[in-house]
């Protein structure tokens, strides 16, 4: 096969598996970025920085260790289809704004359940619900 053919090939491969993983963007993190869209169930811990907005399609779960804090960038949110589990414990788990003036933005794509284990501190703070 001539050295030009080859090269061609190659190219091509690389065109594939590049467009392979944009179509398929990953939101994992541990102690680290997240963006994208999950892929498989995830567990977040330590550090994490939402970087732009993380989507947990139907059937997936994003589950936020205790002592996790989630930084969000500016307009950055996590949507969720699926199920989002962040229980806290002695060890409080933080989403917060890596910024002065944002809030960060946890978008629920289905109905709400009231959790009847959250404590008074919690209850103070309703979740705010954007359908």
């Amino acid at each position: 096969m001539p050295a030009a053919r080859i090269g061609q090939v190659l190219f091509s491969a690389l065109l594939a598996l590049l467009a392979t993983l944009h179509a398929s963007p990953l939101a994992l993190a541990a102690d680290g970025e997240a963006c994208g869209t999950l892929i498989a169930s995830t567990t977040w811990s330590g550090a994490v920085t939402v970087t732009c907005d993380v989507f947990v399609p139907a059937g997936l779960s994003l589950t936020v260790s205790p002592g996790t804090t989630v930084r969000f960038r500016e307009w950055a949110r996590i949507e969720v289809s699926g199920n989002l589990n962040a229980n806290g414990s002695s060890a409080p788990i933080t989403f917060t704004s890596d910024q002065t003036a944002p809030v960060p933005r946890v978008v629920a794509r289905h109905r709400l359940h009231r959790n009847e284990h959250r404590d008074a501190r919690q209850r103070s703070r309703p979740l705010r619900r954007q359908v």
